[in-house]
């Protein structure tokens, strides 16, 4: 959605959930991050690794998820060298907004 057409009250009220600005992604940078987040799901898929880990976790950590997390959100930081993973959250609550923003560029397939 262009920054003019954002609801006026949702921008004076939080005017850091959307930038006035579009940044373009390289597809080799997509790719690139895609790659990580693929790579992150196949270890955290390992026995050996889920064991280590859950070693040493809270009880309540202790349990088999009935299904994939649902809304990971991959914080990439761009670099000169390339995209740098600086954190994982699970509860990717602006997600939802970015969704809604790209679909009314036209953006949905740049989603990884």
């Amino acid at each position: 959605m262009p920054f003019s057409l954002l609801p006026p009250q949702l921008l004076a009220e939080r005017p850091h959930l959307f930038s006035p600005v579009t940044l373009p992604v390289a597809q080799a940078d997509l790719a690139r991050m895609a790659a990580v987040v693929a790579a992150i799901g196949r270890v955290v898929a390992l026995p050996a690794y889920q064991s280590r880990v859950l070693a040493e976790a809270p009880e309540i950590a202790r349990f088999e998820p009935r299904g994939d997390g649902v809304f990971f959100g991959y914080d990439f930081h761009l670099s000169p060298t390339g995209p740098k993973l600086i954190e994982i959250n699970t509860n990717a609550g602006g997600g939802l907004l970015a969704a809604r923003q790209a679909g009314h560029r036209g953006a949905e397939e740049a989603f990884v």
